[in-house]
């Protein structure tokens, strides 16, 4: 390599590392990714890497793990942002997780991979996949009341949304967008009848 390596301070290395994987899986495809080409991006050795992550499965499992962390709160914001309409609500979070995928394909493959994510009970789990799978579970709840229906409707959203990004990314669609939010305001009839709502207002 080139050139002198760059010094980083301790734990900055280890974010310098996962920045170069968000680039990688950007731009180039989360097959690109391997540890000697993040040391390179980084400026560091190739051996640098293996003092935060033992191999390149350590690697992609953390950067998934932060990346649950950036959807999570994606969809907690544009929730907020939706206002008080409970399906408004739920509609901005499906948005959020559409938004996801189709503008980072590269990572919405590698978000629900059994081997990379984070597991149940763990701190990686508690901070992104847990609020992720949270804001969806609390947003049906608001539309429905609470009712014990609400665990198949969030398997429902869950499924809408995420099937409409495999569906668009396989079909290869530009304009995405209407087609999401005609997409999920077919929806509302389901969610909002549960509880006395009219389903057509």
């Amino acid at each position: 390599m080139a050139g002198k390596a760059k010094r980083y301070h301790h734990g900055e290395l280890r974010q310098a590392l996962l920045n170069a994987v968000d680039e990688m899986v950007r731009t180039k495809g989360a097959d690109a990714v391997t540890l000697r080409e993040c040391a390179r991006l980084a400026g560091v050795s190739h051996a640098a890497p293996l003092h935060h992550f033992r191999d390149h499965h350590a690697l992609l499992s953390a950067y998934v793990a932060q990346q649950w962390i950036a959807v999570a709160e994606r969809m907690r914001v544009r929730r907020i942002a939706a206002g008080s309409d409970p399906f408004a609500a739920l509609t901005a979070v499906g948005m959020a997780y559409i938004e996801n995928g189709m503008r980072t394909p590269g990572l919405f493959g590698l978000l629900l991979r059994p081997d990379l994510c984070p597991p149940p009970g763990s701190e990686a789990f508690e901070q992104g996949a847990k609020p992720a799978h949270d804001e969806l579970v609390n947003a049906v709840a608001r539309c429905t009341g609470g009712t014990g229906a609400d665990e198949a409707l969030a398997e429902l959203a869950w499924s809408a949304v995420h099937g409409f990004v495999e569906l668009q990314l396989l079909l290869g669609t530009v304009q995405w967008e209407e087609k999401a939010v005609a997409m999920l305001d077919r929806l509302r009839p389901v969610f909002t009848s549960c509880n006395g709502q009219d389903p057509h207002r």
